[in-house]
């Protein structure tokens, strides 16, 4: 077992929970910014999470739709 992948799995994934929570919370108090936390923390937790990892999926081919759409509002 390797002790050092171990721990930075374990430090991926806490660090994750952390800034998730954090986002949550920020999305709540004016003073601490929501959805930045939230997308690091999701970024961190992606490679342990089949949900997470979906919901980057879906991101990426979101993306790619709206860059078509732009580019026929561009030609205008």
């Amino acid at each position: 077992m390797d002790w050092n992948r171990l721990l930075r799995d374990w430090g991926r994934v806490t660090a994750g929970i952390v800034l998730v929570v954090l986002g949550v919370v920020g999305l709540v108090l004016p003073i601490l910014p929501g959805i930045l936390p939230i997308l690091a923390g999701l970024a961190l937790l992606a490679p342990e999470s089949k949900f997470v990892q979906s919901l980057k999926d879906r991101m990426k081919h979101a993306r790619r739709g709206l860059g078509s759409r732009s580019s026929d509002y561009s030609s205008d």
